[in-house]
């Protein structure tokens, strides 16, 4: 059996590497808390920005965390650029919906309009039809002196009118070309008539007068 004795300058040599392993240790473990600590306090306020932003808050911003610039200040400042972008384009998705919508609601409200015109051109033209005929009939029997062929000219005159307006009835209620590609040739003089044809009536009922004054020849305009 081997003995070996230290002697005592050895003995207090080992006890204060002891000593200052142990101070190591301990100091190291210290700073690694808190470096733990400054690391991962900030890293949760990033992440639960993070979270409140992509669960729809898109008008919350997070606060600068560092009173430096570091690393930190970047990610945050970068999460708040992103935040930015999101609810930029989450408005314009909205403004965007709305717009749709609209056009919807609108196209819509025409589509109901057509139909409902398309109705009614359908009902009048069937009875319309009878009254034009039989007054034509009545006409070429009649004698132009007699007081009643005047009545009889004027029936004949208000189907004709009334006949225009059922017409323009059909057009409104046939649906628009949607090809831009697609374009007609019309006559403006005859759209500015039929448009204060239809509203003839309605003219008469508010007292308006109007005075049309077109162009002798054919105003002829393009369009889709």
């Amino acid at each position: 059996t081997l003995t070996f004795a230290l002697s005592g300058p050895e003995i207090q040599r080992s006890a204060k590497v002891s000593v200052v392993a142990k101070v190591s240790v301990v100091a190291f473990a210290t700073t690694l808390t808190f470096a733990l600590r400054w690391i991962s306090g900030p890293l949760r306020e990033i992440a639960r920005g993070c979270t409140r932003i992509a669960n729809g808050d898109t008008s919350y911003r997070l606060s600068q965390i560092s009173k430096v610039q570091d690393e930190f200040a970047d990610v945050v400042a970068g999460v708040n650029c992103m935040a930015d972008r999101f609810q930029q384009s989450e408005e314009d998705l909205q403004q965007k919906v709305r717009e749709r919508s609209d056009q919807l609601l609108r196209s819509q409200r025409l589509a109901n309009v057509g139909f409902l015109a398309a109705g009614v051109a359908h009902e009048v033209n069937t009875p319309l039809a009878g009254i034009s005929s039989y007054t034509q009939m009545l006409l070429s029997g009649a004698d132009a002196s007699d007081p009643r062929t005047r009545l009889l000219e004027k029936i004949e005159q208000q189907t004709f009118r009334a006949a225009r307006i059922v017409s323009g009835l059909l057009n409104l209620s046939r649906p628009a070309a949607m090809d831009a590609s697609e374009t007609t040739t019309c006559d403006w003089n005859a759209i500015v008539t039929d448009v204060v044809t239809l509203l003839e009536h309605q003219f008469d009922m508010q007292r308006v007068k109007v005075r049309r004054e077109l162009s002798g020849e054919p105003v002829l305009v393009t369009g889709v």
